[in-house]
């Protein structure tokens, strides 16, 4: 279930977490959020693209090239 308090706009990504994303990269994303496979992890409010924080982080992790294996 979605929480308000996990959206955020590319602007705020950026500012919060800066070792990953710079503010053009956080724009990019958002702008082609539908090739890149980002649209499940944004929210249309108005003319607003908002981050879902907990989705970006599940779809990092899917996109992770190793796994450990659980034990």
């Amino acid at each position: 279930k979605m929480s308000l308090d996990n959206l955020i706009t590319a602007d705020q990504l950026a500012e919060k977490y800066p070792h990953l994303f710079t503010q053009r990269q956080a724009n990019w994303m958002i702008r082609n959020r539908h090739k890149s496979g980002l649209d499940h992890c944004t929210v249309r409010v108005g003319r607003r693209v908002l981050i879902d924080t907990v989705a970006l982080e599940a779809w990092i992790d899917s996109r992770r090239e190793f796994r450990l294996e659980a034990s």
